[in-house]
């Protein structure tokens, strides 16, 4: 969901100067390239803001965020949320945490890589967190599209053809995220309308059909034992959004 950079573009910051720009901007492949770009800056860094646009985990954020705080830099962490053609567009989504001063005083610079600019507040790990869990949607939503894509080509049913069902299908998924997570943040999740047992019955179906054709299983199989799990620890009469009883880590 970024734009793709060499592992070792040093000479982006290494020759910074006194008439340099008092923001830089970083975007790599990784935090071992961007933390190679900050020490062969050295010094020329400090008293500068930097952004650090690189996707990587919390912990790498906030190690490289108390990296920058030694060394007198403000920092920054971002993630680009967009495809690369998106980048600079007023509907291009970018998260940022860290220092709010320095993300209100360099706001302008930073919309103009995206106008939908997102600031998360002052832990640096926030917008790698972000990152991870919206891109586990992206990943996770573009498998389940291809299976399905895989599941009607089996019969001879052409992706263009299916597609304006998906989307349509889609359309119904903004409400129900809503509605969900109203309902984890409670810690209640009554089957007024649906249940986890009989979710579990259809995922079913859908492994079946799948074998049938033999298209892989995989993934709705591991969804399947999801949902299996959360019944075998009684929430087979709640609503879907009960199986993250199962997900989250315990005590959460």
């Amino acid at each position: 969901m970024r734009a793709s950079a060499a592992r070792e573009p040093y000479s982006y910051v290494a020759r910074l100067d006194g008439a340099a720009s008092a923001i830089v901007i970083v975007c790599v492949l990784d935090y071992e390239a961007s933390r190679a770009i900050f020490e062969a800056a050295g010094s020329a860094l400090a008293g500068r803001v930097l952004v650090n646009l690189t996707s990587d985990t919390p912990e790498r954020a906030r190690e490289a965020a108390a990296w920058a705080a030694a060394r007198g830099v403000d920092y920054i962490d971002g993630a680009i949320m967009v495809p690369t053609n998106v980048i600079g567009q007023p509907e291009a989504l970018l998260l940022y945490s860290g220092s709010q001063a320095a993300f209100e005083a360099h706001l302008p610079t930073l919309k103009a890589l995206g106008g939908s600019a997102k600031f998360l507040g002052p832990d640096h790990g926030m917008a790698a967190l972000y990152d991870m869990a919206l891109l586990d949607i992206f990943f996770s939503s573009m498998a389940a599209l291809m299976h399905a894509f895989a599941l009607v080509g089996a019969d001879g049913v052409p992706a263009t053809t299916f597609v304006p069902f998906a989307s349509e299908f889609f359309g119904f998924m903004p409400g129900m995220a809503e509605a969900a997570a109203r309902a984890v943040d409670e810690g209640k999740h009554p089957g007024d309308f649906d249940n986890v047992r009989m979710e579990a019955e259809g995922i079913g179906h859908i492994v079946q059909a799948s074998r049938a054709r033999g298209v892989d299983t995989t993934g709705i199989a591991a969804i399947k034992s999801i949902f299996d799990r959360a019944v075998a620890k009684g929430h087979g009469a709640d609503s879907i959004s009960s199986i993250i009883e199962v997900l989250k880590r315990p005590g959460a």
